[in-house]
């Protein structure tokens, strides 16, 4: 799918759930002669910052008003690019893609990831393809009942992922399809005396 927007000029922003699905996407990519840009969990604050500073990819995914006004390098990049990234860049960063590719993850994720796909509003054309497991599947764990949940919240948003198409699904059952909460250990003496 990401390859079918090699000739748009636009930029393709692909989640992906996994670092080892990220890289296995990536090395495809390079493949087919796409260098795509990365952006996972790994990096180490220096290298994010690094690709903010210089990497025109990346920057071809920034809004234009957090350039500096002699940038050049964003508004050259007329081709296709390609930003690959895991959940790290589903909060924290103000990035915005025309296209978006995704594989299925809990509600809260998903949201996060559709407010990085025309954040700003400038296109009319924005595309998004989720892809998932087959819904039988999707059972057995709380995670993949959350994935199941979601799959349900997103096939009844019939092709409309935008803000307010998001916000009127019913409250309780995207509570309902968020990822599962951690089981924490009650922090007492015992515990920390181990």
């Amino acid at each position: 799918r990401a390859l079918s927007f090699r000739a748009s000029g636009r930029a393709v922003l692909v989640f992906l759930r996994t670092v080892d699905d990220l890289m296995r996407t990536r090395s495809l990519l390079e493949k087919a002669g796409v260098s795509p840009c990365v952006l996972a969990g790994t990096m180490r604050g220096y290298e994010r910052e690094r690709l903010v500073k210089t990497d025109p990819v990346f920057r071809r995914f920034l809004p234009q008003d957090d350039l500096p006004q002699d940038d050049s390098s964003a508004a050259a990049a007329e081709h296709t690019v390609y930003l690959l990234s895991t959940s790290a860049g589903e909060v924290g960063v103000n990035i915005s893609a025309d296209h978006l590719i995704s594989d299925l993850s809990p509600f809260d994720s998903m949201a996060q990831r559709f407010g990085r796909v025309n954040r700003f509003g400038e296109r009319n054309d924005t595309e998004v393809h989720v892809f998932h497991p087959a819904p039988a599947t999707l059972n057995g764990t709380p995670y993949d009942t959350s994935r199941a949940k979601t799959l349900a919240l997103l096939e009844a948003l019939e092709g409309d992922a935008s803000p307010s198409a998001l916000g009127r699904l019913d409250a309780e059952a995207r509570a309902q399809a968020f990822t599962p909460a951690p089981k924490v250990l009650r922090l007492d003496e015992i515990v920390l005396d181990a």
